[in-house]
Formats: C-alpha cells, structure tokens, sequence
C-alpha cells in the first residue's frame, strides 16, 4: 500500500505516491536493502559508545559527591532500586541514550532525509502528536479509575518518592519512551519493511524484542506484547510514531508518578492476570479511538484515497 500526498492548492504539483511507514526506507535518496541493516549496526555501536562514556561519568560525579560529603559512601546494591533517583537515572538513561543513538547511526550509514523515521511526512507531526495524547490521556484516566475502584489494591504497604524522583520522572520519561518507539516502531520496522512487502512482518517481528526487554511476569509479559503490537499497527495506520509516542509517554509517565504517589510498586514486576488484561485493553481502545479520528482528519483534508495520507494531519 502507497500513501498518496495530495496537492495543497489547484496548481501545485500533481500527487506524489509515498510508500507505506514500513517501506519508507525505498524512498530515502539511495536506497539499498544493505543501508538499514547497516543503520541498525551503527546505531548499536553508537549506543555503546555514548553509554559507556554516560557510565564514566555518572562514576565520576558519584566520586566526586562522596568526597565532597553531598551523598553518602555509595555502595553497590544486589539490584537497583526505582525509588532512589540515581537508580532510576540509571536505568531509565540506559533506554533514552538509544534516541540519539539510533539517529545517528541512521544518519551516519546514509538515511537520508532522516526525517521519515519520523513519519512519512519526513519530521515529526507535533500537531498531530499532541492531538493523540487526548485520547491517551483519557484512557489511561479509565485504566486508572478501573484499577483502583474495581480491584482494590492494598496501598498501605507502598513506598512513596521524593521530589527529586518525580522531576527526574517528568524529565527523562518522554525521552526514554519516544527512544522505545523510535527503536521498535521505527528503526525496526522500516529495516524489515526494506526486505519483506507485507507490514505484518514489520508490526509482529519486533514485538519478541520488545517484550523480552521487560522484566514482567507471564500476565505482563503477554500485556506488554498487546501494546507492542497495537503501537505498530497503528505506525503502519497513520504513517508515523506519533501516536506510539504519545500513549507511551502518557502511559510510562502515569505508571511511574503513580508508583512516586505509592499507587503503585515501581519496583514490582509481579501482576495480576486481571491487571494484565487491564493493560491490554488500554492500547486496544486507543488504536481504535486514534484510527477514527485519523480517518474524520483524512476525510476532512479532501483525501478519500487512504487512510493514512501524510498531509491528514500535521
């Protein structure tokens, strides 16, 4: 399936077909099946590179605190914990530092215009990003009511974070999830779509990836693979990350503040199977609510002709 960018006004140039999200990797300016494949091989390269050297100095700040008296004698712990901000620093950069990663290696290995990871506008359509999180917001907002109204969870034993834990939560949550999504709903898909047509091979062949990379039980391992599959859909759908993007911040961001509120456990990765299809439900009604609004926008635009036209929403 083409996407078909309309004219803007009766005398600009004739319709120009765009490959579908998963494709988009033919319409860089020399495109080779090899150029993905080595784009996922540098990006990787790159993402060692700037973690070891964000390792050494996280190492070197934390030396310089102990002397300086400003923390305590820091000592290795057998796990990290979520609660105490540099924990958490560490472990939610280990995810974000693969956004400047994956586009670099991009750029470096020749993805040009680097801008159709983004969409098949070639950028990212901020307009149409902050549109989704309505509905994500929204979601999530039942999601939440549903779980502590219905299923009662015993909030007395929960730890709570400080405010240091919560401005690092609203700081590097939207970098870490956006890095997720550009990664697995980008970088991926478009490597697979470069070799194999149909976009099912695009959607479903990255989500073991995804879901391995989350350290759940079974229930939320199989919700994690739900939500991985609904966010490629609907990439594919709407031609671009902004709707991935968009649930996954609203969604990282409500999980965690929740765990900093003691709502939650954010070191917990036991569930239940009832709180697993309560996560599962949240991406299914999202893709839908997103995929009507995107055909009204389609409409309206003046584009009968597909679904997920480029210029429907921008």
């Amino acid at each position: 399936m083409s996407i078909i960018i309309s004219p803007a006004r009766p005398d600009a140039p004739q319709p120009v077909a765009v490959p579908a999200y998963h494709r988009l990797s033919h319409a860089w300016r020399s495109p080779r099946r090899w150029r993905p494949l080595l784009a996922l091989a540098l990006s990787t390269v790159v993402y060692v590179a700037i973690a070891l050297t964000t390792l050494v100095a996280l190492a070197v700040w934390v030396a310089v605190a102990e002397l300086a008296g400003w923390i305590e004698t820091a000592e290795i712990p057998e796990s990290l914990d979520l609660y105490q901000p540099l924990d958490f620093t560490i472990v939610m950069l280990s995810v974000a530092l693969m956004l400047p990663a994956v586009l670099l290696g991009f750029r470096l290995a020749g993805c040009a215009p680097i801008g159709l990871l983004s969409s098949v506008a070639g950028r990212l359509r901020w307009g149409w990003l902050m549109r989704c999180t309505v509905p994500a917001v929204a979601v999530l907002a039942i999601a939440v009511a549903a779980d502590l109204s219905v299923m009662q969870p015993d909030l007395r034993s929960a730890p709570t974070g400080s405010l240091a834990l919560v401005l690092l939560i609203l700081v590097i949550t939207p970098v870490q999830a956006a890095a997720e999504e550009y990664v697995f709903r980008g970088a991926l898909m478009q490597a697979i779509g470069a070799w194999l047509r149909h976009p099912a091979w695009a959607i479903l062949l990255p989500v073991p990836l995804f879901v391995f990379g989350h350290d759940y039980d079974l229930p939320g391992q199989l919700s994690v693979g739900v939500f991985a599959v609904a966010m490629g859909w609907i990439t594919w759908r709407t031609g671009g990350l902004e709707a991935a993007i968009a649930l996954h911040v609203v969604n990282n961001l409500v999980a965690l503040l929740a765990g900093a509120a003691g709502l939650a456990d954010l070191n917990s990765t036991e569930t239940t199977w009832a709180a697993g299809l309560l996560s599962a439900l949240i991406p299914t009604a999202y893709v839908l609510w997103v995929d009507r609004a995107y055909r009204r926008r389609a409409q309206a635009a003046g584009s009968g002709l597909c679904a997920t036209t480029a210029t429907a929403v921008s």
